[in-house]
This record gives C-alpha cells, structure tokens and sequence, in this order.
C-alpha cells in the first residue's frame, strides 16, 4: 500500500501540534466550567426540593398539632384535668415553635442557627432544617412562597386567639364551671378550627405549587446545561477526531469493542474472539466477581467453569442458540465470586465480525443484578405466601376503596356471607351492611378522609353484617389501610360470630 509524503516542515508542525493542544485545552476547561455549572444547579435544585418536602412535613406536624389542642380543650371542658391542660400547651407549644422560626427568618439579618433551633423544636428532622432555612432564604421573595407565609402567618394568628379563648375557658374551668356552660366559648374554638382546617389545605396546596415552581425552574437549567454540555462535547470530540486520525487507527479494536458493549450492555465487558479460546475480560467486570486486575482467567473453558451448575448448561446453550439462529442473547445466572460465593448478573450478549480480520466476536456486557434478583425471589415468595392466607383463610376478606366500593374478596365470602366473590366485585359496601349502619358508616368515611384521624377502633370491631339471603349475622371487623398507588383503600378481615344466645350457652 502506498503512502502521500508529507512536505510540512517541522516548524510548521510544531506551529500546528501547539495551536491543536491550546485549542483542546480550551474547550476542555470550558467543558469542566459547564460540567461543574451542571453539577451546582443540581445540588440547588435537590437542597431546595429537599426544603420543600421538610416543610410539607412540618406543616403536617403543624396541623397534627393543632388539632389535637382542639381536642385537649374539649377534654378539659369536660373533665377539668389538668393533664388535659398540659396535653393543650404541649400541642399548642409546637405551633409556637414554628411561629418563632417563621418569625426569626423574616428578620432582614436572621440567625440561621436560631431559626433550625425553633424548627427542630417544632418536630422538623435536624438533617432538613438546613434545607428549610435555605429555601426560604432563596425564595421568600417569590409569590408563591410569600402567599405561603401569609398563609402560615394567617394560621398563628388564628393560634393566637385559640391561645385567648383557651387561657378564658382555663379561667373558668377553674372556677368550677363544666360543660355545657362552656360550649359557647368551646363553640367560637371550633369555629376557629374549621377556619385553620381550610388555611391548612391552602398553605399544603400553596407550598406543593412551589415545589413544582423550583422543580420546573431547575429542571429546566439542568436541560439547558446539558444541552450546552452535549454540544461541548460533540465539538470536543469533532476537532480532537480530526486531529487525532492516526490514534484512532491505533484504538480502532478498542473502539469496536466498545460498540458491541453498547449493543450488549450492562457493566462488566467481555469480548470472546470465536477463532480461539481467549477471551478479554474488562476491569470492571473482574471487580464486579471480587477479583484483582488481570486475575481472572482469559480462556473460555476456565470462564465457563465460573457458572452456577445449575446454571451452566442453560447459558450455553442458549449461546449456542445465538451462534447459530441469532435468537436474542440475554440471561440471568449465577457466577462464582474470587472468594467461592455466588452471584446474580445479567448477561447480554451479541455475535459480531470484526471487519478487520473477519473473525466473529461474542461479545458483551454483564450487570450486577444480585440484589434485585434475591429481592424478586423474595417477593414471589412473599407473594405466595399471602396468596396461600388469601384463598384459605376462614376469614372473609374485602378490599375496599375510599368510595367504599368493593373492589376484591377472597373465597371465603361464600361460607360467611353466602356471596360468590364475582357478585361483590365493584359493588357497594352497603350491599353487606344492614341498613340502619349505613348511614354511620359512610360518614365515618368521609370524616376520616378528611381528618386522617380514627375515631373509632379498627381491631376487633363488633358489627351486623348482612347476608346474601337478607338475614343479618353478627361478625367482628378488623381494619387496616391499604394505600395502592395514589389511592387510598381498606383491607378488612371479617370473622362470623355465634349468635348471642349461642355465645351464651357457649359460656
């Protein structure tokens, strides 16, 4: 093959190799810049988002808060307990410490350490009040985040004149007064109450729209800084590809194993030249088994002794299968680690010729899949397990969601309610209970999606239930939450009873 000769003179090339390395030096610190950029964004974007969270989570504690001061003055209405009282200042203590943090940060030269003080004593994780501190010293300004304060600054002073009514109704309870003498004052509490519950909703719906705000804002920053980092990049490996034509002759065998990795996958990368018995193996792959570098055996018999035997004879021949048909190449087995154990990974693999020498490869990538693995067999155990409670369980059981619709049962509805379990999909709950309950029942729902709160037991609970054939048969209730996905349900365990009189000869 012949060669072009080559007239530049060595000053010229000199002149050339120097201009090439200051240009690459260039872009590769304004690459480093826009890399660094990219990485700070993301930092301020996930302390902010953190912040966010942590003040969702303290205005939960807020209202919990709240609330059961509520409760604690209408305790010592009635009772006059002075364990009741305590309960009210501990309760209305935490809103007061959220008021001094708000309070301290609104100062134009605020201690940050002072203000995480009253937010952790308000019940905020002391690894988020940072974040929280920040957030609203970057973002205070905004209108989202001040209608959020005026929303929280509107929620104390509604606190405020809780605090003054109950300080009166303390006076009073004091005296000697219980009640019903007191239900005016307990009356204009709760009037207040309602106002906080829709305060509450707003700050919750306010602060979620803020969140959004700085995740939009950031995510868009972060794609705009990657949009400039993928074009330094291309520009990068444009001008250096120009100049680097003869070391790219050099790497071109590198270069094409790092194509089949693409194709193939994963993180540790093998490269079987199928004229011989070697086979490459990469660095990560050999750190990934537990194996020093150039450690692990390069002859495929000795590799494949590496697999589990119960694995062993399924991957080959499902190799061989590539080999042969070019059926997909993708498999999950147990390879031996450097210290004998055994290892779940993925293998992905593709047959390729080498359009130098003509030999074909197989080649490609292995992932760590261990922990997934041994999760999933964990789960489909577990699965199982609770199909097996499921289908024999005596136990009637209903999955019900926040409209109370039936939306699954077990078998066992038949013996306890006489229903097949296709009759009671997507039906009422109400279809089981007698008709004086169902008007009790559906507003206990409706108060406890609103409040959260449990006003009733949920463990053996003592009900009628009616039966398929209209008469009603007394059962005892377990409840529990189920959430799935967004939505909301209940899972409830429901056990027949003997009839009284039976129960009485029973004892």
């Amino acid at each position: 093959m012949s060669r072009t000769k080559n007239f530049s003179t060595p000053a010229a090339k000199r002149h050339g190799s120097a201009q090439g390395l200051l240009s690459a030096h260039a872009l590769s610190l304004g690459f480093a810049a826009v890399l660094f950029a990219l990485a700070a964004m993301a930092a301020i974007g996930f302390d902010l988002l953190s912040g966010a969270r942590a003040y969702v989570g303290a205005e939960s504690l807020w209202t919990k808060a709240q609330k059961a001061a509520v409760r604690s003055l209408h305790d010592y209405a009635r009772r006059g307990a002075d364990a009741d009282w305590q309960r009210y200042r501990d309760s209305v203590g935490i809103t007061l410490a959220y008021r001094a943090s708000r309070e301290t940060l609104a100062r134009p030269h605020h201690d940050d350490a002072e203000a995480g003080r009253h937010l952790a004593a308000g019940g905020s994780d002391m690894a988020d009040v940072g974040s929280m501190v920040r957030l609203h010293r970057w973002t205070s300004e905004l209108a989202i985040m001040s209608q959020a304060l005026r929303i929280w600054a509107e929620g104390d002073r509604l606190i405020d004149e809780i605090n003054r009514l109950a300080l009166q109704l303390h006076e009073r309870v004091q005296r000697g007064e219980r009640d019903d003498s007191l239900n005016g004052q307990l009356d204009s509490i709760d009037a207040i109450d309602t106002r906080l519950t829709k305060l509450e909703v707003r700050f919750s719906a306010t602060l979620g729209e803020g969140a959004r705000l700085i995740k939009t804002v950031f995510v868009s920053a972060l794609a705009a800084a990657a949009v400039l980092l993928s074009l330094g990049s291309a520009s990068l490996v444009y001008r250096n590809g120009r100049r680097t034509r003869r070391q790219a002759e050099a790497l071109r065998a590198s270069e094409e194993r790092f194509r089949n990795a693409v194709t193939g996958g994963g993180d540790g990368f093998w490269d079987w030249d199928q004229s011989g018995r070697a086979v490459y193996v990469s660095e990560r792959m050999e750190s990934m088994l537990g194996h020093a570098s150039g450690a692990m055996p390069r002859d495929i018999a000795a590799l494949q002794a590496l697999i589990h035997p119960h694995d062993r004879d399924r991957t080959l021949a499902i190799f061989k299968d590539h080999r042969d048909t070019g059926a997909a190449c993708d498999l999950t087995l147990r390879v031996r680690m450097a210290d004998g154990g055994w290892r779940w990974v993925r293998s992905r693999a593709q047959l390729r010729r080498d359009s130098e020498t003509g030999h074909m490869h197989l080649a490609g990538f292995i992932t760590d899949v261990h922990e997934q693995q041994l999760a999933t067999l964990a789960l489909r155990t577990s699965e199982a397990r609770l199909r097996g409670i499921w289908e024999t369980s005596r136990d009637a059981i209903l999955i019900i969601d926040s409209d109370s619709i039936i939306r699954h049962c077990n078998p066992a509805v038949q013996a306890v309610l006489g229903y097949q379990p296709d009759e009671l999909l997507n039906q009422p709950l109400e279809r089981l209970q007698p008709p004086d309950l169902r008007q009790a029942h559906r507003l206990g729902v409706e108060r406890f999606l609103a409040t959260r709160q449990r006003h009733v037991p949920w463990q053996a609970v003592e009900v009628r239930a009616l039966h398929k054939d209209g008469h009603e048969l007394p059962v005892q209730l377990a409840f529990a939450l189920m959430p799935e996905g967004d939505e909301l349900h209940f899972i409830s365990f429901m056990r027949p009873l003997a009839a009284p009189a039976a129960r009485s000869a029973d004892t």
